[in-house]
């Protein structure tokens, strides 16, 4: 299963990446949404966790409405350190199937992606 994380701290993504990669799947990683774009269209994961703070223009947020509109039963799950409540609801309108608020443990994560295979 290909997942694509969108991060903009690179310690992070080294932590995320190194354990999903553990427990089986190809990670794909990204630290603005720009680039998120390109391997998104060049790789087509299976699924999508970004963050909403990015590097550059594009916002978490706006991410996941273009994946949504490039591939409409792509999981997205989005995480924030933003407060839950508002990034939560946030995260849905824009269509997110998912949100953990930061900071999480790999583990975690790890769960709400399983929620999908």
């Amino acid at each position: 299963m290909k997942v694509l994380f969108v991060e903009d701290s690179e310690a992070l993504i080294q932590d995320v990446k190194s354990f999903l990669e553990a427990h089986g799947f190809e990670v794909s990683t990204a630290t603005s949404g720009e680039e998120a774009k390109k391997i998104f269209l060049k790789e087509l994961p299976d699924i999508v966790v970004t963050d909403i703070m990015l590097e550059g223009k594009i916002s978490g947020y706006e991410l996941c409405k273009w994946f949504k509109n490039m591939k409409k039963d792509i999981p997205v799950i989005i995480a924030t350190s933003r407060p839950p409540k508002i990034s939560r609801l946030t995260a849905m309108a824009a269509g997110a199937d998912d949100f953990i608020p930061k900071p999480y443990k790999p583990e975690q994560l790890l769960e709400k992606i399983k929620k999908f295979i």
